[in-house]
């Protein structure tokens, strides 16, 4: 791809579980969508920890990548701004698609069991706090 930057890749998810960023109800435990901007210095100045429906308009991480391109000393003021995500009917349709046509064992098993997930993640908060 050409890019001026190295790209960095968690395939052990040591870096997702420090973070708290392991998704339980995604394919037994994918990232939350997250960006995290490190300054020159080693700093995270930006973060974005998003959900899967929820998520910050890459404007605005482009935007901020700019200003820190141009002082380095620049940080995050705010917690940036998240957006719903609603697919239209054609996007729908090919998830559908994909699913019935691509989808493995994975990608079934999650979906059927959406409910049973959910429950089981609501008695693991409930029994942290009890």
């Amino acid at each position: 791809m050409k890019l001026s930057f190295t790209l960095l890749c968690d395939e052990d998810r040591k870096v997702v579980d420090l973070f708290d960023l392991r998704n339980p109800l995604e394919h037994d435990g994918i990232a939350y969508p997250a960006t995290f901007i490190i300054n020159p210095a080693g700093k995270i100045c930006y973060r974005s920890l998003d959900g899967t429906a929820k998520r910050v308009d890459l404007a605005d991480e482009l935007t901020f990548l700019e200003r820190l391109h141009k002082d380095s000393a620049h940080t995050m003021q705010a917690g940036p701004k998240q957006g719903w995500i609603f697919p239209s009917p054609k996007d729908k349709w090919r998830i559908s698609m994909n699913m019935i046509t691509a989808g493995n064992v994975a990608d079934w098993k999650n979906f059927l069991l959406i409910p049973v997930n959910y429950l089981k993640i609501l008695g693991s908060k409930l029994k942290r706090k009890g």
